[in-house]
């Protein structure tokens, strides 16, 4: 359907090769102290600088026209809006990415801040211009908008950037997503393009072609790209799951941690009462079976964990006594996650019947696109959660 040769990709390349741009980024290489631009904040720099400079390139200047001046994903929510949600996870989850990306803008300003041109008038307007809200939508668009390319193997380069992986595809982006569309997209080393190809007929006319950005779950579609589905077949929900709080004694709970982790069932358990609070996550098939068999384990008393082990790894029941403690656990936190979801309805609702709450500067559109999201999402969210606690009652 669409090929892209390798010079209409924007890559790091793009910005390596500039002759403003890829001095700036070999010196942050070269400094023997502090640590070198990523791939990331290389292509950040790259956008915004065409962004405030669309002069320098007409090709690449009509190609940032075309992307969207503002995003609805969750980054760009209010943190009023947020509530909406009935998630304290997916919450947890933008306030973390939200501090991650002033991270790499403070270190992205400052590097470029300490190795630029101070004669040089395009530099200069660049700095200037510099500024968080600027940065997140062009995170955001990186996020939302690239495709998979090794580019240091495309384009044999001699740096070695993090995570080199990601390049911009003109075109390509405008394509909408779909669960039920069959195609493939990858880069053609024979054709030295980036291809899409289809895997179904599609009729010409008005028909609407549509791409699979992949198997996502709303959270990460909200997250990235500022949509949800309805009815998702994809669809999962990070469980408000904390392993400690299922056993007294911090001894005994660290063992059990350990444990789970040298058979690959859970994350380094490093930070107390942070390990492994990520990828426990329950959808329309159940709960994951890493998660069911994390806490089993943590719910194992010391005669079980003792001689029914091999059983747990072999997904037979431990005991009658284990299965009845894993079962009011589950009931209470599938409940525990209803209430928060019957919270944002309410929440919802108030806002409905209230004015709408005054939104920043940069809040990209009405509380009318909150509620709508955020339904999408709750509903969702319950199907799964009923789906379950109806599985445990049976």
């Amino acid at each position: 359907m669409v090929s892209i040769p390798r010079d209409y990709l924007f890559s790091t390349h793009t910005v390596l090769t500039h002759l403003k741009l890829g001095g700036i980024v070999r010196k942050s290489f070269e400094a023997p102290i502090g640590s070198p631009l990523s791939a990331m904040e290389v292509l950040i720099i790259g956008l915004l600088y065409f962004k405030f400079n669309p002069s320098e390139n007409e090709y690449w200047s009509l190609y940032l026209e075309s992307i969207p001046s503002q995003y609805t994903s969750l980054i760009f929510w209010p943190s009023e809006a947020l509530p909406l949600l009935g998630s304290k996870r997916l919450a947890e989850r933008v306030n973390h990415r939200l501090s991650k990306i002033s991270g790499l803008f403070e270190h992205t300003r400052n590097t470029f801040q300490k190795f630029h041109d101070s004669t040089c008038a395009f530099q200069l307007k660049f700095l200037h211009e510099f500024s968080l809200d600027s940065f997140l939508w062009a995170y955001a668009t990186i996020m939302s908008r690239s495709v998979f390319v090794r580019n240091a193997a495309l384009w044999n380069t001699d740096l070695r950037l993090e995570k080199d992986i990601a390049a911009l595809p003109p075109l390509l982006d405008f394509f909408n997503h779909s669960n039920e569309t069959e195609c493939s997209a990858s880069y053609n080393l024979s054709t030295q393009c980036y291809e899409l190809r289809t895997e179904q007929a599609w009729a010409p006319g008005d028909q609407q072609v549509f791409i699979k950005y992949g198997h996502h779950s709303n959270a990460t579609l909200l997250l990235h790209y500022g949509f949800a589905i309805p009815n998702n077949i994809y669809d999962s929900i990070d469980l408000d799951l904390d392993l400690h709080q299922l056993i007294d004694g911090t001894v005994e709970c660290e063992a059990k941690l350990l444990k789970l982790h040298e058979f690959g069932l859970i994350d380094p358990p490093v930070r107390p009462k942070s390990a492994n609070r990520l990828k426990h996550t329950l959808s329309m098939d159940g709960i994951g079976w890493n998660t069911m068999v994390a806490i089993k384990t943590m719910l194992m008393d010391s005669k079980e964990e003792t001689e029914c082990w091999d059983a747990l790894l072999e997904d037979s029941p431990i005991s009658p006594n284990n299965e009845m403690k894993y079962g009011r656990y589950c009931k209470a936190l599938y409940q525990s996650m209803l209430h928060k979801i019957e919270e944002g309805e309410r929440i919802a609702s108030s806002t409905i019947e209230a004015a709408e709450p005054t939104t920043s500067s940069s809040a990209p559109t009405s509380w009318s696109t909150y509620l709508h999201l955020s339904s999408i999402y709750r509903a969702c969210c319950r199907l799964i959660l009923n789906n379950a606690l109806a599985h445990i009652d049976s």
